[in-house]
């Protein structure tokens, strides 16, 4: 881990960069390498051979069956057993719902899914083409179509139908850019159209797209994220490949930049008015997370704080309002660090749950943080003893904060 000395180590709950990347098949060459030689695909041929008695022909049966289905795709890694789960729930809601269900399409997404992990690319194909071509013939072009048409081009990609991956790609991008989202799966889109039109060849349009990702990720979690410096790994990558040497060496001094520690904390003065706060909304909230998680002498934990609270004061996102019952923590003198903490941990939820005013959902959320924080300083030796955060501390340790809190602050915390 880089910058180890420096970092304090609290806990995020919520999805980071490169908890969602483990689920994307983002490295194409790895994967088809991995692919390479399998042979006869896959040994489960769930949906031909499964019989389901008649009384099980219910839709609590097929949720069931889709809920053991997630379970053996992401908790036992058991993607045989996820195949026949998901390819049950699909013949059950098949004959109940219909093809143009939502539900049935869900499922037929994750079976699609099941088979890809189970190295049977040829079904993941058919099984996602199919919601597709149904979309279509519906004339439904909603996210679950544009997800699909994403799916889609990826397992066409990881089977070698490149151009095929691209259109698709192109169907997905083309759909999912009217609902004008920035979120993850935005992100999603875009980088998987960026390796598909790098995977056919067309370096440029690689380039272009890798451009575009990069904007999104630099608004959702700041230009000294891990996944803003991740993804500029694949721009130079592209560069490299379109034999653009200049451009590739430049991108890796950037990289080299922004990985020192502080390297992606900006100037809070370039925060001047709230349509700036929207274009640096992911700087913001990266500086915010930056302070909760490097010890004080870390490179500009002070600006990070400064750069923080300036996007806070000058968004019109959030109306950010602390009250006696959170401040009353932080009213000893020697525990300004902690209320800078609070203040960081509330920015960092409020931006990621798109609140936009202090809830006590919230409220708790930070609190959660702001404890982590203390301790972790506390075990450093870097800050005195509060007798309250102790308590909430040790209460933390003991999976009782929620009780603790609410005996505290029972207006502070939710119900």
């Amino acid at each position: 881990m880089p910058h180890q000395a420096n970092e304090l180590i609290v806990y995020q709950p919520f999805k980071t960069h490169k908890e969602m990347r483990k689920n994307r098949t983002r490295n194409m060459a790895k994967a088809l390498l991995l692919l390479a030689g399998m042979g006869a695909c896959a040994t489960v041929n769930a949906q031909e051979n499964i019989n389901i008695p008649e009384a099980d022909y219910t839709l609590a049966a097929a949720d069931r069956a889709d809920s053991l289905g997630n379970l053996s795709l992401s908790s036992d890694e058991d993607y045989g057993k996820a195949v026949e789960e998901f390819s049950r729930s699909a013949i059950i809601r098949r004959k109940l719902q219909g093809e143009s269900n939502p539900d049935y399409q869900y499922t037929m997404m994750m079976l699609g899914k099941s088979y890809m992990r189970n190295k049977n690319l040829e079904k993941a194909i058919a099984a996602v083409r199919s919601v597709r071509d149904v979309m279509e013939k519906d004339k439904k072009e909603d996210e679950t179509y544009a997800f699909a048409n994403d799916n889609l081009s990826t397992y066409l990609a990881l089977n070698g139908q490149y151009e095929e991956a691209v259109a698709a790609s192109e169907r997905a991008l083309a759909v999912y850019r009217t609902f004008g989202n920035i979120d993850e799966h935005w992100f999603a889109i875009q980088s998987h159209a960026a390796e598909n039109y790098e995977m056919a060849g067309r370096h440029q349009d690689a380039i272009k797209m890798q451009l575009m990702t990069l904007n999104t990720v630099r608004q959702l979690y700041g230009e000294g994220s891990d996944g803003y410096i991740d993804e500029l790994g694949y721009l130079s990558k592209y560069y490299e490949s379109a034999g653009d040497n200049a451009n590739m060496e430049a991108t890796d001094k950037e990289i080299e930049r922004l990985s020192e520690d502080g390297g992606g904390i900006r100037d809070a003065a370039e925060l001047s008015d709230a349509e700036s706060c929207v274009k640096h909304r992911g700087d913001a909230r990266f500086a915010a997370w930056y302070y909760l998680t490097h010890l004080p002498q870390a490179p500009k934990v002070d600006d990070a704080f400064l750069y923080a609270l300036a996007w806070a004061g000058a968004t019109n996102e959030m109306n950010f309002h602390f009250d006696e019952a959170n401040l009353g923590l932080f009213e000893k003198p020697d525990l300004p660090t902690e209320l800078r903490a609070f203040i960081c941990a509330s920015i960092v939820e409020a931006i990621d749950s798109k609140a936009k005013q202090t809830t006590p959902e919230l409220n708790r959320t930070a609190l959660y943080y702001t404890i982590q924080h203390y301790s972790a300083m506390r075990e450093n030796k870097l800050i005195k003893s509060s007798k309250t955060l102790d308590k909430l501390a040790k209460a933390f340790d003991n999976k009782t904060i929620d009780m603790e809190l609410e005996r505290i602050f029972p207006d502070q915390t939710a119900k």
